[in-house]
């Protein structure tokens, strides 16, 4: 047998998909040892058919489908028709999450490998996926892994190309539509924890006990052992909690430039989430894991070790949460990406990756994706993506522990630039302007100068960086340019760049976006910012006219036009 690499340069290659969903049952069996139940019916080790739920031994287990037409794959289904990745899309916030829509037949069961039971069973009936669907409803958020092969290779050479989880299941005529999700969205519709509580009796501004109607959360769970709570206009923080009286102990009243006030009893009580000031790539790894997600596991963590530090490392963010914020951990992380000017991705390798939007970056390779090499023959197109362009930028920053998001008089401090020439009649002749409202950032734990230069420089990099539009070009090239993946750099040659003299011209791109169709790649590249930072090159680093594309990415003295003189490209900016 080949191995991958030498199958999928053959032209007689015949593909096979392999699916695994990652399931839940009881480890248990019935009627033995913890589990006490003893009906006459046996369940079928799930939750939905458990009949001794308090004793239910949850473990994982593996289901494998391969594709209809290649049954190769031990311990596999033939049961796979399609699969349609709609794939991810580095956007301008928020990414968007790819998707997997897997379409399987289904047929008549007979249980075996699936029912333990299955030999006790008067009868047996019915259609695997109807019987999977009736005996697990609970498998929203199983883990779904796609790998790809072909015939004559062996299932270890297998590659992996999707991790997921499973979102809902369609079954229609015979036919069953798994809808999966990234592992992105394991951050989505996770809300910050709340209480339903009162004030048990009247408080006055000094007192340091606090009893309330309860100290439960509505998913049962107490509260944590310390933290901070929000009657009223004042925060509370407490240092500890007397479960059986329903008290919180060890209060300091009027946290966070909050004031000190007597609170009348039945007043609402809502709990308040603080992050301490931390280095923001951190806060985004806390957010994952409060999330129920594993940074260790499911991040690239060479990527965020890397940029978390280059260029320069961020001052700490920190944030007040209140219940009038309504947010929810999505909210939060995707707002903090915002601020830092970072894609946040699944990449193929099905790792959480992170990167930075700047033009040039000293050491950054890229690959050349050319017509006459790599291009499908009329397959581009090109989107000048004039809504890319911004002109000017306002950053609403320092919130106040207490108010909505929305509203700029939350807001203690708001911070502008503008960039006139690109506004004025020998520009672009008109304002293109951007919002930002942010409670990350805040002059309530940091020194002032500090701060102040933190955010004036992040406001002109973004606007540095969109001053001119980003044009967004569609290619597709065969699948033996799999190499090519989302966030690559890519130098593009194509004559559907042209100068202003009518020449081809080559441009730096990213890749935002790869989606696998039959035998070809379509890809979607985005023009790299042209202003570029000044980065100081090391001695005997060559002259302009001397140097390669990637030694370019260091700076050089331009002209009063902001130009380089050989070739006119645009300059250098030093920060």
């Amino acid at each position: 047998m080949s191995n991958y690499t030498d199958a999928v340069g053959q032209i007689s290659r015949k593909p096979v998909s392999l699916v695994v969903i990652s399931c839940k049952r009881c480890s248990l069996v019935y009627g033995v040892g913890a589990c006490t139940a003893a009906a006459s019916d046996e369940c079928y080790n799930t939750w939905m058919t458990c009949q001794d739920r308090v004793n239910f031994a949850i473990e994982d287990y593996d289901l494998k489908f391969s594709s209809v037409s290649a049954a190769v794959v031990n311990q596999a289904r033939p049961y796979v028709k399609t699969v349609t990745q709609l794939p991810t899309k580095l956007a301008e916030k928020l990414t968007v999450k790819a998707r997997v829509k897997i379409t399987m037949l289904d047929e008549e069961s007979d249980d075996l490998g699936i029912d333990p039971y299955v030999n006790n069973r008067a009868s047996v009936q019915g259609s695997y996926w109807k019987k999977f669907i009736a005996r697990n409803p609970n498998y929203e958020g199983w883990e779904v892994k796609v790998y790809q092969g072909f015939t004559d290779i062996d299932e270890a050479d297998y590659q992996q190309r999707w991790k997921g989880t499973l979102e809902n299941i369609l079954h229609s005529k015979g036919v069953v539509t798994l809808d999966t999700v990234d592992t992105l969205a394991t951050i989505d519709k996770v809300e910050i924890p709340k209480i339903e509580a009162e004030l048990v009796a009247t408080v006055s501004s000094s007192d340091t006990e606090v009893v309330l109607t309860t100290i439960i959360k509505p998913d049962g769970e107490q509260i944590a052992t310390s933290g901070y709570v929000q009657i009223e206009d004042e925060i509370i923080q407490y240092a500890g909690i007397n479960v059986p009286a329903n008290q919180l102990t060890g209060c300091t009243r009027g946290v966070f430039f909050t004031v000190a006030a007597a609170h009348e009893e039945n007043e609402r009580v809502s709990l308040v989430k603080y992050y301490a000031p931390d280095n923001p790539f951190d806060i985004l790894q806390t957010i994952w894991d409060d999330a129920g997600g594993d940074y260790s596991a499911d991040f690239d963590t060479a990527s965020w070790a890397y940029w978390r530090d280059w260029p320069k490392t961020d001052v700490d963010f920190s944030a007040i949460i209140t219940e009038d914020d309504s947010a929810d951990l999505a909210e939060l992380f995707w707002e903090i990406a915002t601020l830092l000017d970072v894609h946040i991705w699944q990449n193929e390798e099905q790792k959480i990756s992170v990167m930075r939007k700047i033009g040039n970056e000293p050491g950054r390779e890229y690959a050349t994706v050319t017509d006459a090499a790599n291009i499908i023959d009329s397959s581009t197109k090109t989107d000048y993506n004039a809504k890319s362009r911004k002109s000017r930028t306002n950053i609403y920053w320092g919130k106040k522990a207490i108010g909505d998001l929305d509203n700029p008089a939350s807001f203690e401090h708001v911070s502008s630039i503008v960039d006139a020439d690109a506004e004025g009649v020998d520009g672009y002749n008109g304002e293109a302007s951007e919002t930002i409202k942010t409670r990350w950032v805040s002059r309530r734990y940091i020194q002032e100068e500090t701060i102040d230069r933190y955010v004036s420089a992040l406001i002109r990099k973004r606007l540095f960086n969109r001053r001119d539009a980003q044009a967004i070009t569609t290619i597709s090239v065969d699948v033996r340019d799999e190499a090519l993946l989302t966030g690559d750099n890519v130098t593009l040659s194509s004559d559907e760049i042209l100068g202003a003299d009518g020449l081809p011209r080559s441009r730096n791109n990213y890749i935002i976006s790869r989606q696998k169709k039959g035998g070809q790649i379509i890809l979607q590249l985005k023009e790299l910012p042209r202003r570029r930072i000044c980065f100081i090159a090391p001695a005997g680093h060559p002259d302009y006219n001397a140097s390669l594309k990637t030694e370019q990415e260091y700076g050089y003295i331009c002209n009063s036009n902001a130009q380089m003189p050989s070739d006119l490209s645009p300059g250098y900016h030093i920060y």
